[in-house]
C-alpha cells in the first residue's frame, strides 16, 4: 500500500473515531439529562402523593387546627395580649373552648374567615400574621425542595 493510501485511510479512521467519540459523548450527556429529569419527576410525584395523603389525613384529624395554634403560641408566648386567631367557622367553637382561659385573660379575639380551609389558621400578633395554612406549609416544602409548584395545583 502506498504512503498516500495509508495517510488517507488513517485520516478517514481518525475522522470516524472522532465522530464516534462525539456520538458517545452526546449519548452520555443525554443519558445524564434523562436520569436527572426522571429523578426530578419522581421527586415531584412523591411530593404530590404526600400532599394527597396528608390532605386525606386532615379530613379525619379535627384537632389539627388546635395543635397548630398551640405550636404557634409556644413560639410567641411573650406577646400574648391582643392576639387574634383567624379560623374557618367550623372551628370557632372548638378554638374558643380549647383556649377560653386565654381569650378571657389576654383579651384575645377570634376572626372567622370561611375562605380558609377548615384545617388552617392565622395568628395575628402586633400587626404580624403567622400563616398556619396548609397551602403555606406545602409552598414551603416546594420551596425547600427547589421544585416549582404548578399554578393549577394551588388550592
Amino acid at each position: 500500500m502506498r504512503d498516500f493510501e495509508k495517510k488517507y485511510i488513517s485520516f478517514i479512521l481518525k475522522e470516524k473515531i472522532h465522530k464516534i467519540n462525539l456520538l458517545l459523548t452526546e449519548f452520555k450527556k443525554s443519558i445524564i439529562m434523562l436520569n436527572d429529569d426522571v429523578s426530578l419527576k419522581l421527586f415531584e410525584i412523591s411530593i404530590k402523593i404526600s400532599e394527597f395523603i396528608v390532605s386525606d389525613v386532615l379530613l379525619v384529624d379535627k384537632f389539627l387546627v388546635l395543635r397548630k395554634i398551640s405550636m404557634i403560641l409556644k413560639k410567641v408566648k411573650n406577646s400574648m395580649e391582643n392576639l387574634i386567631i383567624k379560623v374557618h367557622s367550623k372551628n370557632e367553637f372548638l378554638v374558643k373552648k380549647k383556649f377560653s382561659a386565654f381569650f378571657q385573660s389576654y383579651d384575645w379575639k377570634i376572626l372567622i374567615d370561611n375562605t380558609l380551609d377548615q384545617y388552617s389558621c392565622y395568628v395575628i400578633i402586633d400587626n404580624m400574621e403567622i400563616d398556619g395554612t396548609i397551602s403555606a406549609i406545602w409552598n414551603s416544602v416546594y420551596e425547600l425542595s427547589g421544585i416549582t409548584k404548578d399554578k393549577k395545583d394551588d388550592n
